[in-house]
């Protein structure tokens, strides 16, 4: 184990977190203290496995109660490790959506993503996910592919909508906060 915690950048290396974490002293220690972990990796990349941390760590609205795992966050580490090729994307992707009202704008982009996000689902899921009235979602759902036309019968075009949606304060909704520096 190292420790560096009385630096500006406190971090802590374990050889084996899954199972250091599960003794209960540990994990109250690291109680309140905005832990984030890397993923577990061979010695010779734990500087990468720190550095993905503390980028989760920074994308991080404000500072978790409880000890947040890097495993469970990997799409998110992919989005924050070139925030300015996430950022043309989004431009070129969410273009349709900029002549709207911000308000607009982020309830289309909210229905987009959840629409994504339940496998092209329907209105009815997309409103249990947003929380809204089935009828709000087919409607918003009804713009979103006027919008957007043919493009969202591409595969590739909607991966990219969605790292775009993910990435940007456009989508409140997504269930994940992490975006990238400035996104």
């Amino acid at each position: 184990m190292l420790a560096g915690l009385d630096v500006p950048q406190p971090h802590l290396l374990l050889p084996d977190p899954a199972v250091l974490l599960a003794d209960p002293r540990l994990a109250a220690a690291l109680h309140g203290r905005g832990a984030v972990i890397g993923p577990a990796v061979p010695p010779a990349l734990a500087a990468q496995s720190l550095r993905w941390a503390r980028l989760v760590r920074a994308a991080l609205p404000e500072a978790p109660q409880r000890p947040v795992d890097c495993r469970e966050r990997y799409a998110d580490l992919l989005l924050l490790t070139d925030p300015v090729l996430v950022r043309l994307i989004a431009e070129r992707r969410l273009a349709p959506l900029a002549p709207l009202t911000p308000k607009q704008r982020d309830r289309l982009a909210a229905t987009l993503l959840a629409w994504l996000q339940t496998g092209r689902g329907t209105a009815p899921e997309v409103a249990a996910r947003l929380g809204i009235h089935p009828q709000t979602a087919r409607q918003r759902l009804h713009r979103v592919h006027q919008l957007f036309g043919s493009a969202l019968a591409s595969p590739d075009t909607r991966l990219e909508l969605e790292i775009a949606l993910r990435a940007t304060p456009t989508a409140p909704t997504t269930p994940n906060p992490t975006r990238p520096p400035g996104g």
